[in-house]
């Protein structure tokens, strides 16, 4: 991730917090995406603010097309802009700034941007959340219209952001890893259950054993697995969650 030169008056302004390639599975923020996240803080406020100005649309065209590098300099993880604690997230959020609104995008609670739209004046601090999981619906929520702070970081600073960011996503995709790996591990319990209810129940483990190696898992997780299915067979639990089979 580069750290850009002063930027000249009147160019749209991103900054932005992201280990880039150093985290886990490639999730980053890289120059191809940059463009991305100028063309959602456009459509945001043209859907929950006010229409966009012909001069600020003229202003972001060459950053959404690719005709002008976005700039990158980084910018405080910290509140009210951006908050890693509590559930998953993205949140999309305008402040007020002068001639130049300031639109700050939060990813998975953890990638963060902030773009200034040329041209754009609101009295209006609005965000957009939307909770991952499914636990709820979008809400659009009026916030304090602080502003964004434009000083530069020192190194010490640029480095705590980096490893807050960091940890941020290897909590968020690690979990998910996690649930996915469970997941997998039920379907072939049942699916090997119902195999060995054909012959032997006393088969279970190596049919068990049988479906996960058809998995993309390694050696060890395998194991791993196998282990704790003798643990529950010994304790006299089943092995899986049979309620997914109940119609």
């Amino acid at each position: 991730m580069r750290r850009s030169q002063q930027d000249p008056a009147n160019v749209v302004l991103v900054e932005v917090i992201s280990p880039g390639v150093t985290i886990p599975v490639g999730v980053g923020i890289t120059d191809q995406c940059l463009p991305g996240y100028v063309k959602a803080a456009l459509h945001f406020v043209a859907g929950f603010v006010d229409a966009p100005h012909a001069a600020t649309i003229a202003a972001l065209r060459p950053y959404i097309f690719g005709g002008r590098a976005v700039p990158v300099v980084p910018l405080p993880f910290r509140e009210p802009f951006f908050d890693s604690k509590g559930p998953v997230r993205h949140e999309v959020t305008i402040y007020p700034d002068g001639k130049n609104a300031v639109v700050t995008i939060m990813l998975f609670s953890a990638i963060v941007v902030a773009i200034e739209l040329p041209h754009f004046g609101t009295r209006r601090s609005l965000r957009h959340r939307q909770l991952l999981g499914g636990c709820s619906g979008p809400e659009l929520i009026d916030v304090e219209p602080y502003p964004v702070p434009r000083r530069r970081l020192s190194d010490r600073e640029w480095d705590h952001l980096l490893e807050t960011t960091r940890a941020a996503l290897i909590r968020i995709f690690a979990t998910r890893h996690h649930s996915d790996i469970d997941e997998m591990a039920q379907q072939a319990a049942r699916t090997a259950w119902g195999r060995a209810a054909t012959s032997n129940l006393a088969n279970f483990t190596p049919y068990f054993q049988a479906e996960l190696e058809t998995l993309a898992l390694p050696r060890r997780q395998i194991s791993a697995l196998v282990r704790e299915s003798r643990a529950h067979l010994t304790a006299g639990r089943l092995p899986f969650d049979p309620s997914t089979m109940l119609l």
